[in-house]
């Protein structure tokens, strides 16, 4: 039997909310037709009822940002992805639309059949990942990339002849749903009008860059204090361009609602929508992160293949995972050269006593030719008891302290191996409930058999007892010598103090 994990993750079109993000009317009443009217019906006086839907438009909750990838502050070679953002709220991305506000679309949607499944039509998404680089902005003097972390909503707010593009151009600041607070601070950034025509999507790339995740929790780290399920549901939304090789990036999560006028078309030529006036487009970020792309040549396996100072086109040398000696300083020698060549390095360790030492470490790489069919095996994980049955020898780390006689040191190498597996288990969920629900059992089962094994001495005693008294004629017999062999048995148990 197979012990792999198997996991499944669901990839799904969209899942989108009950209502849009908005304001509401709903205008009711009631006719009646009846022969007993005079004209045959009669209709009552209508009621107008006004409700919203509210829902991000200029800001999220920070929370709401799951994970971005690449991850922020991250170097590598990242050149073959595009960069997403995970959202916790699966509606998030469709409660509002890139389309213009009176609801028309240049792109028409059509449903699709596949076999007998019938899909929903593609709803395009208002929030979209841009990824900006330093070479964008080389050619558009008094524009950074940057983002501008002192402005406010109100700031998006102008007119449709302005000098920026936005959200929320042509629309009446002073005519805002009282949760939208003009005055309120937000993050948001300038990029110029040609660059925004080269990296922002278009419409019909809308429709595609956000979709629903479904994935197994059981074997996912759970943070302290999260409610994590069985499985979670997250939305994502992809970036449309691709890194390129040595920059640094700055992507951006925005809002493009309202911004159909204004985007490319699907082969990248501006829309000649935009005013003559535009200089920039102004945009809210709802969440943002830096990563730099390296490149090939910092790949895992250009940096193993280039340790110790081996240049590209080489042949591979013996490797020497090694960290000792450092720069400026002489070589060990003797037992500590020895532990180096090794691929050991010293370490601060504090013992379990509260003492400081210094001791020998190692990860699981190991820096020469090794053969563990022939390795001898020093550490068992299991031996016999009394009675020959498998017990475990290892109960905590320090069992795996190993002292280096050469040396006169410790080696922590397989008790931080031992500590390190035990946290991480700990951290799954699944190992973690059935490892309580073992633990539950079993000691359930140990305080029965103690139970038990209390019940049996005690019982055997009471009833000799009881059935000498009987025999003597001082005693009763049947449900009489039950009933006074629980008598006996209660009076013995120990009564609580409180």
């Amino acid at each position: 039997m197979s012990n792999s994990l198997v996991e499944t993750a669901k990839f799904i079109q969209h899942h989108l909310p009950g209502l849009d993000a908005g304001e509401y009317a709903v205008e009711v009443s009631h006719e009646f037709e009846s022969d007993k009217i005079p004209g045959g019906q009669d209709t009552t006086t209508p009621m107008l009822y006004k409700f919203a839907v509210q829902g991000p438009r200029f800001k999220i909750d920070p929370t709401l940002v799951h994970s971005v990838f690449p991850p922020d502050g991250s170097a590598g070679e990242f050149s073959n992805v595009l960069p997403h953002v995970v959202l916790a709220n699966e509606t998030l991305p469709w409660i509002r639309k890139p389309v213009r506000p009176d609801g028309k679309t240049d792109v028409n949607a059509v449903s699709f059949k596949a076999g007998n499944e019938n899909y929903d039509l593609d709803i395009p998404s208002w929030l979209a990942v841009l990824l900006l680089q330093e070479a964008d902005f080389q050619n558009s003097p008094g524009f950074k990339l940057e983002i501008d972390t002192n402005t406010t909503i109100g700031s998006f707010f102008g007119t449709t002849t302005g000098a920026f593009i936005s959200p929320a151009v042509g629309e009446d600041v002073n005519n805002q749903p009282p949760w939208i607070n003009p005055a309120e601070s937000c993050q948001a950034i300038k990029i110029p009008i040609a660059v925004f025509s080269q990296v922002a999507p278009s419409l019909a790339d809308l429709f595609v860059m956000a979709s629903v995740r479904k994935v197994a929790m059981g074997s996912k780290p759970v943070p302290p204090g999260a409610d994590v399920s069985d499985e979670g549901t997250y939305s994502v939304v992809m970036g449309n361009r691709i890194p390129q090789a040595g920059q640094r990036h700055l992507a951006v999560l925005v809002s493009l609602e309202n911004m159909q006028d204004y985007l490319p078309d699907h082969n990248g030529v501006p829309s000649a929508k935009i005013p003559a006036s535009v200089q920039y487009a102004y945009l809210p970020v709802l969440a943002s992160w830096n990563f730099i792309t390296t490149g090939d040549t910092y790949r895992f396996d250009h940096l193993l293949e280039s340790l110790n100072g081996r240049q590209q086109g080489q042949p591979l040398p013996q490797a020497q995972l090694k960290m000792y000696p450092l720069s400026g300083t002489s070589a060990p020698v003797g037992p500590a050269a020895d532990a180096i060549n090794m691929g050991y390095i010293p370490v601060k360790h504090s013992t379990r006593n509260s003492l400081t030492t210094a001791s020998w470490y190692r990860g699981p790489l190991v820096p020469n030719a090794f053969d563990p069919e022939n390795a001898p095996k020093t550490i068992h994980i299991f031996k016999n008891d009394a009675n020959g049955n498998a017990v475990p020898a290892i109960y905590d780390a320090d069992a795996l302290l190993r002292l280096n006689p050469s040396t006169g040191l410790f080696e922590l190498s397989y008790a931080a191996a031992w500590q390190l597996g035990r946290l991480l288990a700990l951290q799954d969920k699944n190992f973690s409930i059935k490892l309580y629900q073992w633990k539950r059992q079993h000691i359930g089962s140990i305080i029965q058999a103690l139970e038990q094994s209390v019940i049996d001495e005690q019982f055997t005693e009471i009833l000799k007892t009881l059935e000498n008294s009987a025999d003597s004629g001082q005693g009763t017999h049947g449900a009489s010598l039950l009933e006074s062999a629980m008598s006996q048995l209660i009076k013995q148990i120990p009564k609580n103090k409180h």
